[in-house]
């Protein structure tokens, strides 16, 4: 899987939660391998 790829999950996993109406997401990151893909995601 690509960075891209991770980046683009996060980023339509918390836009569908929000049209379904959540108004707060909190991601727990596992490891600090994600760090990167998780801080574009939410720019």
């Amino acid at each position: 899987m690509t960075l891209d790829t991770l980046i683009t999950i996060y980023k339509e996993v918390c836009m569908s939660l929000l049209h379904q109406g959540f108004n707060n997401i909190v991601i727990i990151n596992g490891h600090g391998g994600n760090n990167g893909a998780i801080t574009k995601a939410i720019r």
